[in-house]
């Protein structure tokens, strides 16, 4: 009896092992130019990293890159436009306060949230500050299909940036 027992339990251990996936999409969507003046940093700040898929073993990694790569890609053009304002360009700090995802009946949820502080480079001048959330659900019916799902958020945390920045005076 033992060794069926330890065969099973064998063979039952790859489900309960956390499997461990690529946020970010290769290869990457847009390139971004080495002479933007812009600087995007990002920090764990509550969020979680890898990031737990709840309802499965899936985590996905890469949180604060495919944030960082959202919100340089989205904002790229407040920075071209801004160009002059600001002669040594720009830094977004975005603090990863928020990440909640779960998989149910085969539909993905997730849940993220972000603080961006807005700095001028030269001097580290404070210009402002705001926090922006997103939800976003869908079917998902793999791994993929969840990524897609995560993806779905972060370019709408890209995008809320961009829309703060249109507001913001330099």
């Amino acid at each position: 009896m033992r060794p069926r027992l330890l065969a099973l339990a064998l063979l039952s251990l790859p489900a309960c092992v956390p499997h461990v996936l690529p946020l970010l999409p290769e290869p990457a969507p847009v390139a971004v130019r080495a002479d933007l003046p812009l600087d995007v940093v990002t920090k764990l700040a509550g969020a979680q990293d890898p990031l737990q898929i709840k309802g499965t073993s899936w985590q996905f990694s890469e949180l604060e890159h495919a944030v960082a790569r959202a919100v340089t890609t989205a904002a790229a053009p407040w920075a071209e436009a801004h160009r002059a304002d600001r002669p040594g360009g720009w830094q977004i700090q975005v603090d990863l306060i928020k990440s909640d995802a779960e998989w149910v009946d085969g539909h993905a949820r997730t849940s993220l949230g972000v603080r961006a502080t807005l700095r001028a480079v030269t001097g580290r001048v404070y210009i402002g500050q705001n926090q922006m959330f997103c939800s976003t659900a869908g079917l998902a019916k793999s791994e993929q299909e969840t990524r897609d799902v995560l993806w779905r958020c972060i370019s709408g945390l890209g995008r809320s940036v961009t829309g703060w920045l249109d507001g913001v005076t330099p």
